[in-house]
């Protein structure tokens, strides 16, 4: 087996370059699986038929190492990803969704595009035919004879070099639609948060118009409430300056009723 550490991870197409195809060497789809939670479904060999015994012992060891990979797959708990892996003779591609893994080896030189864009096209496949609950109750390769035709016309499509420039600009629009969705996204939360701060500031005006409803009302109560006030301390100062008044007259006048002024003005 070929050794898988260190385990090197390549997000996109722009992230690696794969190296020029040795002479009289092919570029083509080795080996292709579905698994789910480490459960491999569905599995092909390349359906190409090839003279070099070498190429053979190079399917057979990508095949082998496959668990390994998944394993190491499930335990980065990777969610809605495409990377690639990188070993001696070959690479493994995969997409992760929803606990799914579609997976396939290539040679080091084979076009990473065009291997992604073959796991797009049987993502989409297997996503007519199964759900995540089908996947979840299948048998370990319960679906490779009835999805075997679908492995060997795709791999065999995408095995053609033919295809490279054409999987290309397909991933390129791939990547336009994922940045525009994305944008989507983000524009549509957008206005979910600018609904909820008109519906924030309706409310706070509302809260606004009542509380100055409330305040007109206290002032109001407030002016009563002074009015009365003030009526009762002039009223009180009269009527001390009143009594004041009929002392300093009683004191004059020599008596409470005043009756030498009285006499005094009478005689007047």
């Amino acid at each position: 087996m070929d050794r898988l550490n260190p385990f090197r991870t390549y997000g996109s197409s722009n992230d690696y370059v794969p190296p020029p195809p040795p002479k009289d060497d092919i570029s083509y789809i080795m080996y292709t699986c579905i698994a789910y939670e480490g459960v491999i479904l569905a599995q092909r060999q390349s359906p190409l038929k090839h003279k070099s015994e070498a190429l053979h012992q190079d399917i057979n060891r990508a095949q082998d190492n496959v668990g390994k990979v998944l394993k190491k797959i499930i335990k980065r708990d990777e969610t809605n990803e495409k990377k690639t892996l990188l070993c001696k003779r070959f690479n493994y591609h995969y997409v992760c969704d929803k606990g799914t893994v579609w997976l396939c080896a290539t040679p080091t030189h084979h076009p990473q595009s065009l291997a992604f864009s073959y796991l797009r096209e049987v993502k989409r496949e297997w996503s007519k035919r199964y759900t995540s609950f089908d996947c979840a109750r299948a048998m370990p390769e319960q679906m490779t004879v009835e999805f075997k035709s679908v492995l060997t016309s795709k791999m065999m499509y995408y095995s053609d070099q033919t295809t490279t420039r054409v999987a290309e600009v397909m991933e390129q629009v791939d990547e336009v639609k994922d940045i525009a969705y994305k944008n989507i996204e983000r524009v549509t939360k957008r206005g979910e948060a600018l609904e909820m701060v008109e519906f924030k500031a309706s409310e706070i005006a509302e809260m606004g118009g009542a509380f100055k409803k409330v305040t007109k009302k206290l002032k109001k109560k407030k002016w009563h409430q002074n009015i009365r006030v003030q009526i009762c301390y002039y009223f009180l100062c009269c009527v001390l300056l009143i009594m004041v008044f009929y002392l300093v007259g009683a004191l004059v006048c020599r008596g409470w009723g005043w009756p030498r002024c009285i006499n005094w003005v009478k005689s007047w």
